[in-house]
Parts: C-alpha cells; structure tokens; sequence
C-alpha cells in the first residue's frame, strides 16, 4: 500500500482528514505502519520523500519540516505526552476517536496469521519454479525439506515454552488451549501441501494471491505463454490500496526527472 500525508489526509480511509500532522502521524503509526508492503510518501509541501518505516518518515520530518511539526497547538504537545507515556494503546485510540478492534480469540489469531503464512509459503514456492526455474522434482524436494526444517524449529520451541511453564508452577497439560492450538504444529502441515504440484501452486495462487493464470499461445510448432494486460489493469485497479494512488492528484514534477507515474506532461492533459 501506499499513503501520501498530503494535507494530513489518509487516502486508504476515505480520505479522513486529520487536524494536524500530529494527528495524521498518530493514525500513520498505530493504523498503517503494519500494514503488507507499507510506503508512505510525505506530500507535506509536495515532497515526495518515500519510506517504508514509520521510524523515517518521523525522522524526515522532525529534519525537513520541523517548523510544521513544532507549531503545534498546546493540544497537539499534550497529544505528544499523551503517545509518549500512554499505558495502552487503547487510551491513545480513544483519545483520537479511533475504533478499537475487538480482541481475537486464539483460533482467530491462528486462522488470521496461518493465512498469511500460506501466502508467504506460496511466494517462496513460486519463487523457487519461476525465478530460479527449478525443475519439479526439485522443486518438491526443497519444499520437503523446508516443511521438515519448520516443524523442527516449531517442536524445539514448544519444548522450551513446556519446559519453563512446567518450572514456573504452571500445569500445561491442564491448559487445552494452549496444548491443542498454540503448542500444536499440525495446523502448519497445509501451508506446505498448498504448493507441493503445479497445480496446487497454480490454482492456490490465483485463490490467495490473485495472481493471474497465464494465457497459453500456440504458433505452429512453438508453445507459450502471456499474462494479458487488461487483466492485469483490471485486478490492479481493484485493489483499495492503490485506487487511490492512481486517482490522487497530481504533483509538480521537475520536468527533467521522471520521481513517479505523474511525472511528465501526459498526466496533464
């Protein structure tokens, strides 16, 4: 995803709107900064710094805008103690009249987090038959291997957690939950099954990826494949994240650097 801080307005919320910058960066790093493949731009005073950590954008910004970040009112600094010695995240929510999520239960957080170990298990997958064009059988081998490497770690683990419970006066074995879904490492068996053929690869891909299934073109005795382009337009657009990326408007560029897709004369017409 990508966030542009022009005007101190999150593009990815429906374009809230924030009363300062102290207000903006608050929202930035308790709801965004986790986020997959998170990038934010500054766009205070169109500047087109980019980071991928919350870390340096506050940094950027504290060198290269102090004077908007420091003319806050006495209601921003007391939102800046109130980041600063909060006991929860949920006062720092409230105070900013932002919904707090409700707490998920350990199968949630285990279905939550299992999906996104799947897609994780699925790019290496694919990683290791497109990038580096290994043959099948390898291919199965490698993912062998890492499925038995994973469940080692996991098993040595769990000991270690038994272990110092056990030390500490805990009764595990009277803990199901924690026996039967925390210390429990089948439920990782299926990441790796996902992807040990072609097809699984294929067809999980599509499903949790939304990869797109490439097009088989034959001329006389030569056989290839395509990705048509519409597509891949079509699924681009469709994603929240970068919709409003593609809608935002315009920066002034220097004509003789080519910093994003608006750049140049095209985007102006």
């Amino acid at each position: 995803m990508i966030l542009i801080m022009s005007n101190f307005v999150c593009a990815l919320c429906l374009n809230r709107k924030f009363p300062s910058v102290h207000a903006c960066l608050l929202h930035v790093r308790i709801r965004r900064s986790n986020d997959a493949n998170f990038i934010v731009i500054c766009g205070i005073r169109n500047c087109q710094r980019q980071y991928d950590k919350y870390g340096s954008l506050y940094k950027h910004i504290t060198r290269e805008h102090s004077d908007v970040l420091f003319s806050a009112t006495s209601n921003d600094s007391q939102m800046d103690e109130c980041i600063d010695n909060a006991n929860s995240i949920d006062q720092m929510e409230d105070d900013m009249d932002i919904d707090v999520e409700p707490e998920l239960s350990v199968s949630a957080m285990q279905e939550m987090y299992s999906r996104e170990l799947q897609q994780s298990v699925l790019k290496y997958s694919l990683k290791l038959r497109e990038k580096y064009i290994l043959p099948a059988a390898t291919h199965t081998d490698i993912l062998a291997d890492c499925k038995s490497l994973i469940n080692s770690v996991l098993t040595c683990h769990g000991n270690v957690v038994r272990t110092h419970l056990n030390s500490t006066g805990y009764n595990v074995s009277e803990d199901k939950t924690l026996v039967d879904s925390v210390l429990n490492t089948n439920m990782y068996n299926r990441l790796w099954s996902d992807c040990d053929s072609s097809y699984k690869l294929q067809q999980n891909c599509q499903k949790m990826l939304g990869m797109i299934k490439p097009v088989e073109h034959i001329a006389g005795k030569f056989k290839s494949y395509y990705v048509p382009l519409t597509d891949v337009l079509k699924m681009l657009v469709q994603k929240e994240d970068i919709a409003p990326y593609v809608l935002k408007e315009t920066f002034v560029h220097d004509g003789d650097h080519l910093t994003s897709f608006t750049s140049g004369s095209v985007m102006c017409l």
